[in-house]
């Protein structure tokens, strides 16, 4: 669920969409985005069937960035129901306004776009 409540960062993934596993280093690797050097025994995002290597503070950005598009796109979805829920057409002579229930604002369709 996102928006805050609860909210869980999308499974993390390589560019080629494979599903990347959490595990321990046991050689060294290098992050494939930051070039910053794994050493054995640290944590690290490893996908098996392409070689993709991110260390947790990549994969850390990865999944902010990740959850900040989510919640504005979220915002977004809430504030277009919002809008349909409280904006009703209306017909002044041969034209077509809207008028939003909350505050009797009446506007032209040119207005809303």
């Amino acid at each position: 669920m996102f928006g805050g409540l609860g909210a869980e960062p999308p499974a993390p993934s390589c560019p080629s969409g494979h599903p990347l596993k959490r595990r321990k280093a046991d050689a060294e690797y290098a992050c494939d985005l930051c070039e910053r050097h794994i050493p054995e025994g640290k944590r690290f995002f490893d996908c098996r069937k392409c070689d993709f290597s991110v260390c947790q503070k990549c994969q850390k950005q990865a999944d902010a960035e990740a959850m900040a598009q989510d919640e504005g796109v979220l915002f977004e979805e809430m504030f277009e129901a919002i809008v349909e829920a409280t904006v009703v057409p209306v017909r002044k002579g041969s034209r077509l306004e809207f008028k939003c229930s909350l505050c009797g604002r009446t506007f032209g369709s040119q207005e809303l776009a």
